[in-house]
């Protein structure tokens, strides 16, 4: 049952950022979310790192303002495949080139990649899908453990409260 509602959830965030993916005005609204003095990282730091976007989904809007800050490559991880293809098609429409970007099938419980990889790694509204506590603090250990010691660690947890929260989220676990 975990698994169906994993796969559903996929399929509903998948057609959510397909929207707006290919509306310019919904795009610019999430990536005008993040900015250096939220994440209190100085812009300079990030020219000819390495990141890490895991649960990237297929919009970009996190990885496109990463590459815009000077991050020499973004290697981004979701579940499944059938988004890679559409997040290369969103960031193509944006100027970024496959070349510059490292995609493939990933869970943030057991992040594809060895230990001391990146100099960035963002689990950004991933969190709040797992299904305990327990999940949350391995994925939360996974990303640690493929950050560079320095590097930074960005996590968004997602909303708190609201009918998400209280009612949809219950209902489907």
């Amino acid at each position: 049952m975990i698994e169906d509602i994993s796969k559903l959830t996929r399929l509903v965030y998948e057609s959510q950022h397909e929207l707006y993916a290919k509306d310019d005005d919904s795009f610019s609204r999430l990536y005008n979310m993040y900015d250096n003095s939220s994440l209190q990282i100085p812009k300079d730091w990030f020219k000819g790192k390495i990141a890490l976007d895991t649960g990237c989904g297929n919009a970009g809007t996190f990885i496109l303002w990463l590459f815009h800050q000077g991050v020499e490559n973004v290697y981004g991880i979701d579940l499944g495949d059938a988004w890679i293809e559409k997040l290369y098609n969103s960031l193509g429409r944006k100027g970024i080139t496959r070349s510059q970007l490292q995609l493939k099938p990933g869970n943030v419980l057991d992040i594809p990649y060895q230990s001391n990889f990146f100099d960035f790694v963002t689990i950004n509204g991933v969190l709040i899908h797992l299904n305990s506590v327990d999940e949350i603090k391995q994925a939360f250990s996974e990303g640690a453990r493929v950050l560079k010691p320095g590097g930074y660690y960005y996590t968004v947890y997602g909303v708190a409260g609201g009918m998400l929260i209280d009612a949809v989220f219950p209902a489907l676990r």
